[in-house]
């Protein structure tokens, strides 16, 4: 048996090191926390070398335009009068990253935000996945990976190239002892102590309900996906505030603003000096105003076309400008989309076939399981996500489920509840799940270890994690 295989089965001293990544964020932790340590959203910033150099090379030469230097580049670049073709292409220019969510909050020249660190819950930017994993590693809470196994979640429909892909970055760049990876599904069921249930999971990409049963997803037959997410209500929501004319400049613009009766015009000064930022910076704090708004959206206990409309509640929320209104209906009625799709007026109809309502989800995904399982599932309806947190989501899922059930087994939604700490829990539930399976005794010699990698290859994941 070998030293790591020894040092794993320990248990105890091993603190595994979690890692959940998904389309929202990235979220950190160890073993047998009650929370990660490290949640990053998926927009980080990064400069490229020559944008560096802007900052800090520039050189006036006799004509007055600035030089900028390339220390990979023995050539130059002259703005004003000479032309950007100047620019050769021999030597490779660096990129630096800014991980940390903090380093954001201000405007740097130049500045670009990258926003595919993953694509469809898959990483697609490895080169920036290296870059926040370094982060995690060595500076937000320094670790050994040489002595702490790494337990990754993954997305359902994971490829076979990127799991590879995954296991030979944690051997070969960060030197792990010891390396596992889970479907998400699984790890949400763990984080509730089931080992069976249908997962109903609504992100930021799309909304999914999966069947999990002993441990194992049902797959193909028992899963069924929809492209309504949280991106998709974001945009919804940019599109009511567009139609009614409401001013989203960010934060970072605003200098000062005066306070304004409820309904009346903003009064604010924008900063007259502002650093020349990227679209892509701009982009992402604009659409951080509409992400902040997202949170006044509701669900209502019913479909709403059967709802006394003066029986909803209002909320009044301040925009960045210092303009504040109230929103009635209109809250109900974007979220009302996740539910019923057939009100979605701008959906292309080749599209419409992958915008299931969250209820037809859930029904599509029970009648593809075995009919001897179906109590066992409909017993154990599992929410998790980051939509799951929209006020009203749990119980419009139960009342829906309940009012089209045929069965004589009983519904049982689980879920976190108890206020808005308890309610983020489901945003997290895979890392929870995989904080409880990592620290597992009887995991320990579940794990891939150094010595099975070196001896078999990256081809190994796809014998040892299912």
């Amino acid at each position: 048996m070998s030293s790591s295989s020894q040092l794993l089965i320990g248990g105890d001293d091993v603190n595994a090191v979690v890692v959940d990544y998904g389309s929202a964020s990235f979220r950190y932790g160890h073993a047998g926390e009650d929370a990660p340590s490290l949640v990053i959203p998926n927009s980080i910033g990064y400069l490229d070398e020559v944008a560096k150099a802007v900052e800090s090379m520039e050189v006036d030469d006799a004509s007055g335009d600035k030089t900028i230097r390339d220390s990979n580049n023995e050539n130059s670049l002259t703005n004003g009068s000479a032309d950007s073709s100047m620019l050769s292409n021999q030597g490779k220019k660096s990129r630096t990253y800014f991980i940390d969510p903090l380093t954001l909050t201000n405007p740097k020249d130049g500045l670009e935000i990258e926003s595919d660190l993953t694509h469809d819950g898959m990483i697609e930017n490895w080169d920036a996945f290296e870059a926040v994993m370094e982060f995690a590693l060595r500076k937000h809470r320094p670790v050994d990976p040489s002595q702490h196994p790494l337990l990754f979640s993954e997305p359902l429909w994971n490829s076979a190239k990127k799991r590879e892909q995954l296991c030979e970055l944690v051997f070969e760049k960060f030197k792990s002892s010891a390396f596992f990876t889970v479907k998400s599904p699984v790890l949400t069921c763990f984080a509730h102590g089931k080992s069976s249930g249908l997962v109903l999971d609504s992100g930021k990409i799309h909304t999914t309900a999966v069947a999990v049963h002993e441990g194992f997803c049902l797959v193909p037959t028992g899963a069924a996906k929809s492209l309504l997410g949280g991106d998709f209500i974001t945009n919804e929501c940019r599109k009511e505030l567009d139609r009614l004319k409401i001013d989203l400049t960010p934060q970072y613009m605003i200098k000062s603003k005066e306070a304004v009766e409820l309904d009346q015009p903003p009064k604010y000064t924008k900063k007259a000096i502002v650093p020349k930022v990227s679209p892509s910076f701009h982009n992402v704090k604009t659409r951080a105003v509409v992400e902040d708004f997202k949170q006044i959206v509701a669900v209502s206990d019913s479909p709403l076309g059967e709802v006394n409309q003066d029986n909803l509640d209002s909320r009044e929320y301040e925009f960045p400008t210092g303009y504040h209104t109230l929103f009635g209906i209109e809250r109900y009625q974007i979220a009302e989309l996740l539910f019923d799709p057939s009100l979605i007026r701008t959906a292309p109809s080749h599209n419409l076939n992958s915008m299931l309502g969250v209820s037809n989800l859930i029904h599509n995904c029970l009648s593809l399981t075995d009919q001897d399982i179906r109590p066992q599932l409909w017993g154990n309806v599992i929410v998790s996500g980051g939509n799951s947190c929209i006020h009203g989501f749990l119980e419009r899922v139960t009342a829906d489920c309940t009012r089209r059930s045929t069965s004589s087994a009983k519904l049982k939604v689980v879920a976190s509840t108890g206020g808005p700490e308890r309610a983020s829990e489901r945003m997290f539930a895979p890392w929870t799940g995989g904080s409880i399976l990592g620290s597992l005794g009887t995991f320990q010699n579940m794990w891939i270890s150094r010595s099975d990698y070196e001896e078999t290859g990256k081809i190994i994941v796809a014998k040892k994690c299912p």
